[in-house]
C-alpha cells in the first residue's frame, strides 16, 4: 500500500501544491482544510494526478479548523475511527501560539 499523507491547509496554496506533488509520486493523500467545499474541488483536482498501476487511494477529504483545539481532537478521532493511516504529516495550518509573558520587552 502506499504511503499516506495528510496535510493541513490542502485546499490551496503551498498545501494543495504539495499534494499535487504527491499524488503524482503516488501517495495516498488526506487534505484537511477550513473550507470544506474548496478542499473537496482540491481533491477532486488531483484524481488524474495518480499514476497508473499505483496503489494509492483516492484522495480524501476532511474539514477542521485547527485554531480550535476541539476540532483537532476530532479530526484525529476521526481518521482513527475511518481506519486513516498517517505515514507524513504536513502541518502546513494550524499553530499553538501562547500568550506572551508580561516579562516580554516590548520591540517597539
Amino acid at each position: 500500500m502506499s504511503k499516506t499523507t495528510v496535510i493541513t491547509g490542502g485546499g490551496s496554496g503551498l498545501g494543495l501544491a504539495t499534494a499535487r506533488h504527491l499524488a503524482e509520486a503516488g501517495h495516498s493523500v488526506v487534505l484537511v482544510g477550513r473550507d470544506s467545499a474548496r478542499t473537496k474541488a482540491a481533491a477532486d483536482s488531483l484524481r488524474a494526478l495518480t499514476p497508473a498501476g499505483s496503489n494509492a487511494r483516492a484522495p480524501q477529504t476532511y474539514t477542521a479548523d485547527l485554531e480550535h483545539w476541539s476540532q483537532v481532537r476530532f479530526l484525529a478521532t476521526r481518521l482513527a475511527a475511518d481506519g486513516v493511516p498517517v505515514d507524513v504529516l504536513v502541518n502546513n495550518a494550524g499553530a499553538a501560539f501562547p500568550k506572551m509573558s508580561s516579562h516580554l520587552v516590548s520591540l517597539r
